[in-house]
C-alpha cells in the first residue's frame, strides 16, 4: 500500500529538534561512505536480500586495479583518511602502525598520492573505480580490507516509506533491474549512463530525497544534472510507489540533521549500514554490497610533459567538457547574490542594533550586547544549520534566503561595533557646538556625526565585507550551490586540484576587489580630502 508523505508528530518535534542542535554542536556528523563498525541494522517487520542475490553482484574476482594484495609494505606509511569516516577503524586493524592523515575529500587524496605526499588512501571500491576512470597515476589494490552494505537511511518516523522502499529493491532484485543498474554506472561507456525517462508525477505524496553529489558513480554531475546509481535507483522506486520526487543537494554532514528535522524523508549517496547509525535512522535493505580498498600511486599514462600541453587539457577538462564553465557561472551568481543582500541588510540591521547598543536604556543595551557576543561567539556555519534545520525546520523555504538571513545577522554584529567605534570617535564638542547653533539630535548625528563617523567605518567595513564574502563558501552545508561548491563538483569528475582551486581563487579574488572597488568609491564621496569640490565654477582637486 503507498502512502504519501508522513509528517513528524507534534510531540516529538521539540525533541527531535533538540536531538540536532546536539548533533551540530558536537559535531557527531560523519563521513558519506564507511563509517562505524558493525553489522548491518535490521528493521522491524522489513526482509533483507538474499545474501546469494547480493554476493553475486559483488565479487573481488571482479575488481579491477592490477595492484597486488601485499599491504606490509604500507605498515608505518602515511595513509589518508577522510575526516570523520571509520577509516581509521580499518586502518588500526588492517596495517597497525601505519600514520592517519586526514583529509577533507577523495579528490584531495588522490592529489596527494600523486604527488607522493600519502603512500596511499582507503576509500569504497566503487568510488575507487570511477577514481581509476578518471584519472592516470593513481591504481588501487584488489584486497578487500573490509566488506560494507549501502543502503537508504530514513527518520524514524518514515517506517512506513522505509518498508515501501524494501519491498521496491526487492522487486528490483527479482526483475534483475538491479544488474542492469550496475551493469550502467559502474562500467566504462559513458554513452549508457544516462537515467530513466520517468515522469515521477504520481499522486502519492512526495519523497523528500537528500545526497551529495561528490560521491560518483552512486551520485555526481554531468551536465549540469545529478545522475548516478543512486538517482537512477531512486526514481524507478519513487515510479513504483507512483510518488513525486524532489532532490536536495547537500555536504554529508548535513543529511543527518536533515533527516532528523523532518525537511527530508530519505538519504542517499553509498550510505554504509552500521549498528551506531541505526540508533538514529532507520535503513532500508541494502542495494548493492561493495568494501573498502586502498588507492595507491600507479604508473602514470603514457602521454606528452609539455606543460603547456597539460594546462590547456586541464582547462579543457575543468570548464569545457560538458559546458563545466556554466556551473562556475552559476555558482558566481549565487555567492555574489548571497554577499550583496546581506551586505545591504546586515548593515541597515547593524545600524539598529549600534543605536541599541548606544541606548540609555538596559532595556534595549543590554540585549544588544548579548546579540553581539553571542553571534560573534557562533561560527557562521552553525548558525547557518541552526536556521535552516531548527527554526525554519518546519517551512519549505530556500536556502539561498536562509544564508541570505544568517549572513546578515552575521554581519550586523560586526558592524554594529564599527559603527559604534566610529560614532564615538566624533568629539562631543561638535555635537555640544551644533546643538549650540540650533541643531536638532537628527540634525545633528546626520549633518555632524554620520559624515565623520563614516569615515573611520568604511576602511574596516569594507575588510570585514571581504570576509563575508570568502565565508560564504560554506553555504553548502544547507543545500546551495555556490562557487566553491560548483568547484569541489568539477573537481570530484576531473580529481584535479590545479584549475579548480586556482580559477576559485581568482573568481573570489575579482568579486571581492569589484565589490570593494565599488566602496572606495563611495569613501572618497565622503571624505572631504579626496572629494572634488565646486568653488564659483571653478573644479579644485
Amino acid at each position: 500500500m503507498s502512502v504519501g508523505r508522513l509528517r513528524p508528530c507534534p510531540e516529538n518535534r521539540h525533541e527531535r529538534r533538540l536531538t540536532v542542535l546536539i548533533l551540530l554542536v558536537l559535531c557527531l556528523l560523519s563521513a558519506a561512505c564507511s563509517h562505524e563498525d558493525g553489522g548491518r541494522a535490521a528493521l522491524p517487520g522489513s526482509s533483507q536480500l538474499k545474501a546469494s542475490s547480493s554476493e553475486d553482484r559483488f565479487s573481488p574476482v571482479t575488481l579491477g586495479g592490477g595492484a597486488d594484495g601485499d599491504l606490509s609494505r604500507f605498515v608505518g606509511k602515511k595513509i589518508g583518511i577522510l575526516t570523520g569516516s571509520s577509516y581509521e577503524n580499518v586502518l588500526r586493524k588492517q596495517l597497525p602502525g601505519s600514520v592517519p592523515e586526514y583529509f577533507n575529500s577523495f579528490t584531495d587524496q588522490t592529489a596527494a598520492v600523486k604527488a607522493g605526499k600519502i603512500a596511499g588512501f582507503l576509500v569504497d571500491e566503487p568510488i575507487a573505480r570511477d577514481i581509476m576512470n578518471n584519472t592516470s597515476g593513481v591504481t588501487y589494490i584488489r584486497k578487500i580490507l573490509r566488506a560494507d552494505g549501502y543502503a537508504f537511511a530514513f527518520p524514524k518516523d518514515q517506517t512506513a516509506l522505509c518498508e515501501e522502499v524494501n519491498a521496491s529493491i526487492a522487486e528490483l532484485e527479482a526483475g534483475g533491474e538491479l544488474r542492469r543498474i550496475d551493469a550502467r554506472w559502474f562500467g566504462t561507456d559513458e554513452a549508457a549512463k544516462v537515467l530513466p525517462d520517468l515522469s515521477l508525477e504520481g499522486g502519492n505524496g512526495v519523497i523528500r530525497l537528500a545526497i551529495t553529489s561528490n560521491g560518483p558513480p552512486f551520485v555526481y554531475l554531468k551536465n549540469g544534472r545529478l545522475v548516478g546509481y543512486d538517482i537512477d535507483l531512486v526514481m524507478r522506486i519513487a515510479d513504483k510507489l507512483r510518488k513525486r520526487l524532489e532532490i536536495a543537494e547537500l555536504d554529508f554532514g548535513a543529511i543527518i540533521p536533515s533527516l532528523m528535522s523532518g525537511r527530508s524523508d530519505m538519504a542517499a549517496s553509498c550510505i554504509t549500514i552500521t549498528e551506531e547509525r541505526a540508533k538514529s535512522v532507520l535503513f532500508s535493505t541494502p542495494y548493492y554490497r561493495g568494501g573498502v580498498v586502498m588507492v595507491v600511486a600507479g604508473r602514470p599514462a603514457a602521454g606528452t610533459s609539455d606543460l603547456w600541453s597539460r594546462l590547456k587539457e586541464s582547462f579543457r577538462r575543468t570548464f569545457l567538457v560538458e559546458d563545466r564553465y556554466k556551473l562556475v557561472l552559476q555558482g558566481l551568481g549565487v555567492t555574489v547574490t548571497i554577499s550583496v543582500l546581506s551586505a545591504v541588510i546586515g548593515t541597515l540591521l547593524g545600524f539598529g542594533v549600534c543605536l541599541c547598543r548606544r541606548a540609555s536604556s538596559l532595556w534595549a543595551s543590554v540585549p544588544s550586547r548579548g546579540f553581539i557576543r553571542a553571534v560573534q561567539g557562533t561560527p557562521i556555519v552553525v548558525i547557518l544549520m541552526i536556521l535552516y534545520y531548527i527554526v525554519f525546520g518546519d517551512v519549505d523555504i530556500s536556502g539561498i534566503l536562509v544564508a541570505v538571513v544568517g549572513f546578515s545577522i552575521n554581519f550586523a554584529a560586526y558592524v554594529s561595533e564599527m559603527m559604534r567605534t566610529g560614532i564615538e570617535a566624533v568629539d562631543r564638542g561638535q555635537h555640544e557646538a551644533a546643538a549650540a547653533l540650533g541643531f536638532n539630535r537628527l540634525q545633528v548625528f546626520t549633518r555632524i556625526t554620520f559624515p565623520q563617523a563614516a569615515r573611520h567605518v568604511l576602511p574596516v567595513f569594507k575588510g570585514e565585507f571581504v570576509s563575508m564574502v570568502k565565508m560564504t563558501s560554506v553555504v553548502g552545508y544547507i543545500a546551495i550551490q555556490d562557487l566553491t561548491k560548483m568547484s569541489d563538483l568539477i573537481r570530484s569528475r576531473t580529481y584535479e586540484a590545479f584549475f579548480p582551486l586556482i580559477a576559485t581563487a581568482l573568481i573570489y579574488f575579482a568579486v571581492a576587489y569589484a565589490l570593494t572597488h565599488l566602496l572606495t568609491l563611495a569613501e572618497a564621496r565622503i571624505n572631504p580630502k579626496r572629494r572634488k569640490r565646486m568653488v564659483k565654477g571653478v573644479v579644485l582637486s
